[in-house]
């Protein structure tokens, strides 16, 4: 699991505290799903596109698939924490042979290796900074705009 420390969020906490549970929770959802948005258009910019796509086989895509495919997906689990992933749709399955590099086998015999190609990592690793800038900003900009009400 990866974990981001957010460090300058003291004010921003204290102001948010001073708001109905209900606008919390929407100024805290939207500043991070905008945050999540960013890692996600990286990770678009740097999936690769091959020329050709892939036409035969079990499953055949268009070139482009795999960055067409990213998304932002919203999680609950079962304490009722919401997170958000990003990561291809299953349109983009294969993202994860991408990512990590796999093993090729014909006949349940091993032939070759396909090595990885990371593009969600760098994504994240590069953009930590911004995320939590982003996340700062548009939290702060959601107070002052209820508060203003």
């Amino acid at each position: 699991m990866i974990e981001i420390k957010l460090q300058g969020f003291k004010e921003l906490d204290k102001l948010l505290m001073e708001l109905p549970e209900k606008l919390q929770r929407k100024a805290v959802r939207q500043a991070t799903l905008a945050g999540a948005n960013i890692i996600k258009e990286d990770a678009k910019r740097r999936a690769p596109r091959s020329v050709a796509g892939h036409e035969g086989g079990k499953y055949p895509h268009k070139p482009g698939n795999l960055r067409k495919s990213m998304r932002t997906y919203k999680k609950r689990d079962k304490g009722g924490m919401i997170t958000y992933q990003v990561g291809p749709s299953k349109k983009g399955f294969y993202g994860k042979f991408v990512e990590f590099g796999h093993l090729l086998k014909r006949n349940k015999k091993t032939i070759g290796n396909v090595p990885a190609y990371p593009f969600l990592r760098p994504a994240f690793d590069t953009n930590t900074d911004k995320v939590i800038e982003t996340i700062k900003e548009r939290l702060g900009t959601a107070i002052n705009e209820i508060r203003a009400k």
